[in-house]
């Protein structure tokens, strides 16, 4: 799996440049659903900052930080995580979560691949 992972980043990273993209409340929508789905208890996630760059192939980028509660029932801290917007409408689309930085050198990698598609967030 972090192969397949690796081989999307490296194409994604290739495929052209981005600008920075205010998302919808719909896009945000999509966007926390798909990061709750790769949680212990998705119930539990509070949101905070969520950053896009729109790439040159309409692949929209995705940076932002999630608090959710571990398998002890304790919230872990806001967290990085990192993914690929893809909308089909206006109404409906996708969330593929690359990678959520739930350790110190998960986060660093995180903050890493999104400062190279030119998301800046603060640690």
């Amino acid at each position: 799996m972090r192969n397949v992972k690796c081989a999307v980043l490296f194409i994604l990273a290739a495929a052209g440049t981005a600008s920075a993209y205010d998302l919808s409340e719909t896009e945000m929508s999509v966007v926390e659903d798909g990061v709750r789905n790769e949680l212990r208890d998705p119930d539990s996630a509070r949101f905070d900052t969520m950053l896009a760059e729109k790439g040159s192939d309409d692949l929209t980028s995705v940076c932002g930080f999630v608090n959710a509660k571990n398998g002890y029932g304790g919230y872990t801290g806001m967290v990085p995580y990192l993914g690929n917007l893809l909308m089909r409408d206006q109404n409906r689309g996708m969330f593929f979560v690359t990678m959520i930085g739930d350790d110190a050198a998960g986060a660093q990698v995180v903050y890493e691949m999104c400062a190279e598609k030119g998301i800046q967030l603060s640690q």
